[in-house]
């Protein structure tokens, strides 16, 4: 079975869920690129990072995270900082090696019980939104 979320879905979740816009956009089929709005002393400026799904096992997603030298400095202390800050919205996310996070797909509510009946199989991404390759247990 095929699971198919728009970008503007997801976007309108993360508004909902972390209280911040993000703008999600396809790169190729493994990659999609997040930018969010960045403002410091009184200038903004749009961050972007891609990330790319390196494999799923079981209920563990890897990813991998690049937007240059700058971004990818900030990103581990960011999670860090947030992971203290908000411990109950982040507690599915794990630094791994290099650039890379572990997301348990298991640590969020909204996805812990559709993996009690369903494994999934691939991520992907299109132009549309991303495409979620499962099948039943």
């Amino acid at each position: 079975m095929q699971i198919k979320l728009t970008y503007d879905e997801l976007q309108a979740y993360a508004a909902k869920r972390f209280g911040r816009q993000i703008a999600l956009g396809y790169v190729n089929e493994t990659t999609v690129n997040a930018s969010v709005r960045v403002s410091v002393f009184g200038f903004s400026k749009f961050v972007s990072v891609d990330f790319k799904v390196e494999g799923i096992k079981g209920p563990l997603l890897s990813l991998s995270y690049s937007g240059g030298l700058g971004i990818e400095l900030v990103i581990g202390p960011a999670l860090s900082f947030m992971k203290r800050l908000m411990p109950e919205k982040t507690g599915f996310i794990r630094e791994s090696r290099g650039n890379g996070v572990d997301i348990d797909l298991c640590g969020m509510e909204q996805t812990a019980k559709m993996l009690e009946y369903v494994e999934i199989k691939d991520i992907s991404f299109n132009e549309n939104g991303v495409i979620v390759d499962a099948g039943l247990k």
